[in-house]
């Protein structure tokens, strides 16, 4: 109800003609012809009690003739259409009336009358008084009430005929808006209005449909695009990203080789001394049988030394890349063996400190990737601070602890710390403070990666006392909550 312009028009006209003319009807209707009866009512009475003593005479006398004339002269008067009088028995005596038939009698007026000498009531007189000129301002009243009704009709017709064509206009507007905002279909606003207002309106509005139509396809046009440029994008970042996983690979690699080479070095020199007493003691035949089982035992015990090396190597440049439950005290204790050989090489010194029974879930061998670029980062600080001779002994601290539910894993040194104008850039790609050639710059990069994105832990840096410190934090597996 009422949600259209034409019938909210339509209502508020009547409801605004009502509001005006019909207290008007009832004040004129109640108010001013009651007044007006009052003061008839006031003209006949007082006509009568004129009267009254002339009439009480003319009764007390038995003057026939001269109360006929004198009722005969009231009835002259043009409002009073019929006079009764009766005796004190309620006895007709006397009753003159007009010739007219079907009379209206607006009211009657009875009174009584006293005899001038007695003063007693010898009868009473009653008058029926009908105001013509009140009834005709009654006809007239309601005449003016209903040229009112028709005028104002006249008027509403002109009105809503005059302004239909802005009222169409209006519902056109809205209806094509709302065609495009539900089915996205543009219904041209076609309308005759002669308003400036309504056709600016309506103009406009077919402007912007149109403009917004057309803004919607560069839209998708754009949209387009971007999803291209994004998927290259893509497929550029993913490209980088496998680079700088190829780069870190190969410097693991790099590392991995000097590792094996620390590790093999003490074996092949045993084995090449051993080797060479055996030549020697063949050459002059010295060469005793004791000795001989005794040299190549101890080729062979080296030999498969440098085997179960190349099994730790193996293992630990695993594919592998499914998720499982592991030990990161165990990692740790894995990673610190490859090395063993070189921080000892570099008068490096290693500590482990854990807590039992600790377990988080992840790619073991990535995070053993984390935990080896952060023991050579330490490893290679360190030994340019033993190079320098500004400490005489390297340190290296590994802790693991629980707390609550999350287990924290902290690689400290005493390599001087990290300058606190570079601190915050060293997780970033291709940072180094290396110098050229002796690193890529990746590896913390990757460690952050790992930690943040596959094992949904964090990693973080701060310089203590004597160097800088790394934490790690992953959430503890359910097993040991």
């Amino acid at each position: 109800m009422l949600k259209t312009l034409i019938s909210k028009f339509t209502f508020f006209f009547w409801l605004l003609f009502l509001v005006v003319t019909i207290p008007i009807y009832h004040y004129t209707t109640y108010h001013y012809l009651d007044f007006l009866k009052e003061s008839e009512k006031e003209k006949i009475t007082l006509t009568l009690n004129a009267v009254k003593p002339i009439l009480a005479i003319s009764i007390s006398f038995d003057q026939q003739n001269q109360l006929e004339n004198l009722l005969d002269s009231l009835l002259k008067h043009e409002d009073i259409q019929a006079i009764i009088l009766k005796n004190n028995d309620n006895e007709e005596i006397f009753l003159k009336s007009k010739a007219i038939k079907n009379y209206i009698r607006i009211f009657e007026y009875t009174t009584s009358m006293i005899d001038p000498f007695s003063k007693e009531v010898i009868g009473v007189v009653t008058v029926f008084y009908s105001n013509k000129q009140l009834l005709r301002m009654e006809s007239e009243i309601y005449f003016i009430v209903v040229s009112i009704f028709f005028f104002a009709l006249i008027i509403f017709t002109i009105t809503f005929l005059y302004i239909r064509g802005d009222l169409k206009a209006l519902r056109m507007v809205s209806d094509s808006l709302n065609a495009y905002a539900n089915k996205k279909v543009i219904n041209p606003i076609v309308h005759f209005s002669k308003s400036t207002e309504v056709s600016t309106i309506a103009n406009t509005t077919n402007t912007m449909l149109l403009s917004i139509d057309d803004y919607v396809e560069q839209l998708k046009i754009f949209n387009l695009e971007l999803e291209d440029r994004v998927s290259k994008g893509i497929a550029k970042q993913q490209l980088q990203e496998r680079m700088m996983i190829h780069q870190s690979r190969q410097a693991a690699m790099g590392e991995m080789l000097e590792s094996i080479a620390h590790q093999w070095r003490q074996p092949l020199n045993i084995i090449g001394l051993a080797t060479m007493s055996l030549e020697t003691e063949f050459t002059l035949g010295i060469m005793q049988k004791q000795e001989f089982y005794d040299k190549m035992l101890i080729i062979s015990n080296n030999i498969n030394y440098m085997s179960d090396t190349i099994d730790d190597f193996r293992n630990f440049l695993n594919p592998n890349k499914d998720m499982q439950t592991f030990s990161p005290k165990k990692s740790v204790r894995d990673v610190l063996s490859i090395i063993d050989a070189q921080l000892k090489s570099n008068n490096i010194i290693y500590s482990i400190e854990s807590e039992e029974n600790i377990l988080v879930r992840g790619v073991e061998n990535e995070f053993k990737q984390v935990l080896l670029v952060l023991f050579n980062n330490s490893k290679d600080a360190v030994k340019e601070l033993l190079h320098e001779k500004m400490i005489k002994q390297g340190i290296l601290d590994i802790s693991l602890k629980v707390r609550k539910n999350w287990v924290i894993i902290e690689v400290k040194d005493n390599a001087g710390g990290i300058k606190p104008d570079i601190i915050k850039d060293i997780f970033s790609p291709y940072f180094t403070t290396k110098a050229e050639n002796n690193g890529t710059g990746i590896g913390l990069y990757i460690a952050k990666n790992i930690i943040e994105t596959r094992m949904e832990g964090s990693i973080s840096v701060e310089n203590i006392d004597k160097g800088s410190c790394f934490t790690i934090t992953l959430k503890l597996h359910k097993e040991n909550v």
